[in-house]
């Protein structure tokens, strides 16, 4: 499976390469909204959190990539910073890896957002299975996944911050234990 999430990678590139060089660095040419949405959605994410210097993070469809801004207007310095934009084969397993994967290099907390539901008939949704589309997962499949990984506690807090779609701000609560493998 691997190899052929490394061959989605290549498309996915080609395909960001393409429409960046088309539109620009522009919220269309990444499927991403306007900035101004951007620290509500952030802002949502950390909801009673408390986020510390030196913290690392995974940002699963990062939009215009405005995490790290955001953080660091709040005085936090980020550890490392990884990112995981689109849609690849076998979605569903590729994002259990990442999330288990996360929960295993976590201390404290994983937090992401990720749409849950989706208004077909919206033009911002017009690939989601196909390969670099948006990152949605229907909410029955994430609570799967996360009821699967053995160590943690979740909640998700569902908000619609647009109109064409429902998105899951998921926070986990790491035991100790479920660090070390």
């Amino acid at each position: 499976m691997k190899q052929q999430w490394e061959k989605d990678a290549k498309q996915i590139a080609k395909y960001y390469t393409d429409k960046l060089s088309e539109k620009g660095f522009t919220p269309e040419a990444l499927a991403a909204r306007e900035k101004k949405y951007e620290n509500l959605f952030l802002e949502s994410l950390f909801e009673g959190i408390e986020i510390t210097n030196h913290s690392s993070f995974l940002d699963i469809g990062s939009g215009l990539g405005l995490l790290i801004p955001f953080l660091e207007s709040g005085g936090i310095m980020p550890k490392d910073y990884l990112v995981l934009v689109s849609r690849v084969s076998n979605y569903e397993t590729y994002l259990f890896e990442f999330i288990k994967k996360m929960v295993k290099h976590s201390n404290k907390h994983v937090l992401f957002n990720i749409i849950t539901k989706i208004d077909i008939t919206s033009q911002n949704y017009n690939n989601t299975k196909s390969i670099g589309g948006v990152t949605s997962i229907d909410r029955t499949m994430l609570e799967s996944i996360l009821n699967s990984i053995e160590g943690i506690t979740y909640k998700i807090i569902e908000k619609r911050v647009f109109e064409d779609a429902t998105d899951a701000f998921v926070q986990i609560k790491v035991q100790q234990q479920a660090v070390k493998e």
